[in-house]
């Protein structure tokens, strides 16, 4: 009987919403039961570092590689994790050898990348004598949005040919973009 469908439809669709309906009840009128568990929680912050690896091989361009440190021979990021936020900060030479900046508001945003390598290019007005190093920061930022902390790394040879020098804890207080 083609015209009882939609009505059955109807009636099914009153006994979901009847507050008096269990989910027993639904399934013994073999009627959808609905999930009732709640949604998932959010994903907590991410409690490790990404560990930048800068290659300064090619002039006024960095390949940054992002490794979690707690599995550095991996290419895989930590759990949950869906990419890192990577600040820059370019340091003069005179004060290439102090120690990296940790307030926040002392670095540019360079991106927010999803994979685990990139590249930073930069102008020729950015390199040479006149700056001597490229300080980075990043932080993972889980699959909810939650941002971890981050980790400090400096490139003391911002004219390339150089390597990493230092790393640390800092940026927990960056604003997010």
């Amino acid at each position: 009987m083609p015209g009882l469908e939609p009505e059955a439809s109807r009636i099914a669709a009153f006994i979901q919403t009847y507050f008096k309906t269990s989910s027993a009840d639904r399934a013994e009128m073999g009627i959808t039961v609905r999930d009732t568990s709640p949604s998932p929680s959010p994903a907590q912050t991410p409690r490790t570092l990404p560990l930048v690896l800068v290659d300064t091989g090619t002039r006024l361009q960095h390949s940054l590689r992002l490794v979690d440190e707690s599995t550095p021979t991996r290419r895989a990021r930590a759990a949950d994790v869906l990419g890192a936020e990577v600040w820059v900060k370019l340091v003069a030479p005179p004060h290439a050898d102090e120690p990296a900046p940790t307030n926040p508001a002392a670095l540019i945003f360079l991106t927010m990348t999803t994979r685990p390598t990139f590249r930073a290019d930069f102008k020729p007005g950015q390199g040479g004598k006149r700056w001597g190093a490229a300080v980075y920061m990043a932080r993972w930022i889980n699959t909810w949005g939650a941002r971890g902390e981050g980790a400090v790394v400096g490139d003391r040879h911002g004219d390339g040919g150089g390597g990493v020098v230092g790393t640390g804890r800092g940026m927990t207080d960056i604003p997010a973009t």
